[in-house]
């Protein structure tokens, strides 16, 4: 049987107003999209990333465009020193019952310090994650200390927002593989911040062994933070949310 070939649709180029009001809708999508995930439907961050990389890289008027923002992102001033790993885009929040954890977008902490850069520093040269000093193949959260061996600053893993997102976008988002990406396993199990205990008034909780659940992850915040970023850059409102506060 002859397999059947798909049929040519003819095409016209779109001006730069249909382009920009296409943009427009974009945007538009993705501020509703932040809304629903504010709401607790946290999995839709994988869609926001698709979205996000549309909107920034997607055609000229895109690329213009992106040139004349400016775009906030945390200041973490001196890292050298750090031995723990860097999460710059997210902070975490024990629940009021101290039976859950959720990784909030640092914007919804409330407290955070930023600096103002141009787009492609924002998007190809910040970092917003870096491994800890802990050896690989240990525990992340195993930190070195007297002396004992550990990865150097300049040597650990790093991922900035264009591949971060990228990332999210081909592997969970737009498209979708048998194979997980290591770094974005360990950002979606926690693995990454290392272990939480709590003590509670009927025990111990930790998130090793389940007792202390999870809820938000690091992954999806970190997404959220950089869909606020953007919104923001683009003269969109992004209020903080309380829901994940309360």
């Amino acid at each position: 049987m002859a397999r059947h070939k798909a049929s040519k649709f003819a095409s016209r180029k779109m001006n730069e107003n249909e382009l920009l009001k296409m943009f427009d809708q974009s945007l538009e999508l993705l501020s509703q999209m932040a809304k629903i995930y504010d709401a607790g439907t946290h999995q839709v961050a994988l869609s926001m990333a698709t979205e996000v990389h549309k909107i920034l890289t997607d055609g000229g008027a895109a690329i213009r465009l992106r040139g004349s923002k400016t775009f906030t992102t945390i200041d973490f001033g001196d890292e050298t020193r750090m031995i723990n790993a860097m999460h710059k885009l997210a902070g975490v929040i024990l629940d009021k019952d101290q039976t859950k954890i959720d990784f909030v977008a640092d914007f919804q902490m409330g407290d955070e310090s930023t600096v103002t850069l141009p787009f492609r520093d924002w998007w190809n040269k910040d970092i917003i994650y870096r491994a800890s000093a802990a050896i690989p193949g240990g525990h992340p959260g195993m930190l070195p200390l007297n002396g004992t061996p550990f990865v150097p600053f300049q040597e650990r893993e790093t991922i900035n927002r264009r591949d971060f997102v990228a990332l999210l976008r081909n592997t969970r988002g737009a498209h979708q593989d048998g194979d997980m990406p290591l770094l974005l396993d360990e950002l979606e199990q926690t693995y990454s911040w290392g272990q939480f205990i709590v003590q509670t008034p009927n025990g111990i909780k930790s998130t090793e062994d389940g007792t202390l659940k999870v809820g938000a992850t690091i992954m999806t915040a970190m997404m959220r933070q950089i869909v606020h970023e953007l919104l923001i850059a683009y003269g969109c409102e992004d209020s903080k949310d309380a829901s994940l506060l309360s």
